[in-house]
């Protein structure tokens, strides 16, 4: 064994009902991000369907401890041993000769890994389980690697390592159709469990209170809303498109708002656009929220806007729906999916369909008020307790199969 574990004054779980230890290494690094916010709600929601204790998480002690300490006291939180002869832990010799046997000392039959991010080159003797939120270096891969050859290394790699897997957690349908076709992984290892909304945001969202940010952010006329980083995959550039043809017809009576999660750096890339066609007043950039002030813009939005050519899951649009806003989304990879018949779709890569789209629901308010209330009942649908739930099947599922009582 590499090293000794101690979980210092949180409460040490029982190591002979141990069931499984979740991977904290993604929300050290990304505690706010996308990433980082589904290990929180996924091992805030499991443990209290685990009152025998069956479960731990587990952390490495090099990286930023810092978010650690927003998890409940009730999580049995174990630091993995230092690595040996002084190692980085993202190095490519760690994982490829020493994290297998590190994550192989953790009293647990069941590791369950968070991402794809953090996996070491093979797996070891026990039982793992890992959650793929999406491939998309590998489905667009184009855009990602210099050659073919080099994106085919990458595929093999990621397949190589997924079939030491005892399970998949895909997040949605779509990201399991990817890994199908490719990296060859079996339909059955692969089980789709959705994710959702963030408690803290939907207690917000569903509340009577308002913000007022359209004041706060000098928003002075209906405006249509998007929520996201600018980035090619969001496929603002097709937004901003659209919108510059719808004012250019309505005249200046709506205004577009970017909410930039990539701050300032994302709106430069198409600020030269909208000084082009002396759009300034029309396109406003807010670079930073807090979570009532964004659910106040979803609230007062005419629609939201998600023109994203590919995601894992795709939150936006549904925070969108529980603040009782009608979505207006792309006709792409998991958004038909997700949102199912309670949004207005277009193809991604045809601005004059969502021009007739945004000009169809400004014009018209009982459109409004019908997806605005489909969407709500519709968001409901997604909770974190039934994430928890549904991977804790998982987990029992795995142990039932190698005969470990549960």
């Amino acid at each position: 064994m590499i090293g000794k574990f101690s979980c210092g004054k949180r409460p040490w779980p029982n190591i002979f009902m141990l069931k499984a230890s979740i991977d904290l290494c993604n929300f050290q690094m990304s505690p706010y991000a996308g990433l980082g916010r589904y290990v929180q709600n996924l091992v805030e929601h499991i443990i209290p369907l685990s009152p025998d204790g069956g479960i731990s998480c587990w952390f490495d002690r090099t990286k930023n401890l810092s978010p650690l300490i927003r998890l409940s006291n009730r999580i049995p939180q174990i630091p993995l041993p230092r690595a040996p002869f002084g190692l980085h832990t993202d190095g490519l010799v760690y994982k490829r000769f020493f994290l297998n046997q590190v994550v192989e000392s953790i009293p647990s039959p069941i590791i369950h890994w968070t991402s794809q991010n953090y996996l070491p080159h093979r797996f070891g003797n026990k039982k793992h389980i890992v959650t793929i939120h999406d491939i998309l270096r590998l489905v667009l891969w184009q855009y990602y690697y210099p050659s073919r050859l080099a994106f085919e290394s990458e595929r093999r790699y990621l397949s190589h390592q997924l079939r030491g897997a005892t399970k998949i957690i895909a997040i949605s349908q779509q990201t399991k159709f990817d890994l199908v076709r490719l990296t060859g992984t079996p339909e059955a290892k692969i089980h789709v469990i959705y994710e959702a909304v963030d408690p803290v945001f939907y207690k917000i969202a569903t509340s009577d209170h308002d913000a007022d940010a359209q004041n706060t952010f000098g928003i002075d006329r209906p405006y249509f809303l998007f929520v996201g980083q600018i980035e090619w995959r969001k496929n603002v550039d097709t937004l901003l498109e659209a919108f510059l043809q719808l004012i250019e017809s309505e005249g200046p009576r709506y205004q577009l708002v970017l909410v930039c999660a990539n701050g300032e750096s994302g709106f430069q890339k198409i600020r030269k656009k909208i000084a082009q066609k002396k759009a300034e007043k029309s396109v406003k950039a807010i670079l930073c929220v807090d979570d009532e002030q964004l659910a106040s813009l979803y609230r007062n939005a005419l629609a939201f806007v998600f023109p994203s050519l590919y995601e894992g899951f795709g939150l936006p649009p549904l925070e969108a729906m529980l603040c009782k806003t009608a979505v207006i989304a792309a006709r792409a990879s998991c958004l038909p999916e997700i949102l199912g018949e309670n949004a207005l779709y277009f193809d991604p890569r045809q601005p004059a369909e969502l021009v007739q789209l945004m000009r169809k629901i400004a014009d018209d308010s009982s459109i409004r008020t019908e997806f605005s209330a489909r969407g709500f009942e519709w968001a409901k649908n997604f909770s974190w307790e039934k994430t928890a739930r549904q991977t804790l099947d998982v987990y029992d599922e795995v142990l039932s199969a190698s005969g470990t009582a549960v």
